[in-house]
């Protein structure tokens, strides 16, 4: 294993985390028909999809993207990984629930603002 137990759990805690961020948006916006899939520089929203997509989308984008990197340090030889896997590991879990709270700060405040 070229992984230390730490570095998975933090992995591990940012997928769960991620499929709860998106059953807390399912129940805090169930009123919501539609939610803000894009929003333009300015956090304005630019584009409505329908709810289930937009609470799904990013978190199942994200617990892929994050499985997908620790599938690639656990399997790939320690000789072709440049870099700490653990560092790696910590570092997208982080980015990751940061993009992640990111987008429910901008989806919230568009819900405040009358939606």
């Amino acid at each position: 294993m070229t992984v230390s137990g730490g570095a998975l759990t933090l992995a591990a805690a940012a997928i769960g985390l991620l499929l709860l961020s998106g059953l807390w948006v399912e129940w805090r916006y169930r009123g919501f028909a539609r939610l803000p899939v894009h929003f333009d520089g300015s956090g304005r929203a630019t584009r409505l999809a329908p709810r289930r997509v937009v609470i799904w989308s990013t978190p199942t984008i994200f617990v892929g993207l994050n499985g997908f990197i620790v599938f690639l340090v656990q399997t790939l030889p320690r000789d072709d990984l440049r870099g700490e896997p653990d560092e790696a590991l910590m570092i997208v879990a982080i980015v990751l629930l940061g993009a992640q709270l990111f987008i429910l700060w901008l989806v919230e405040r568009w819900a405040r603002g009358g939606g």
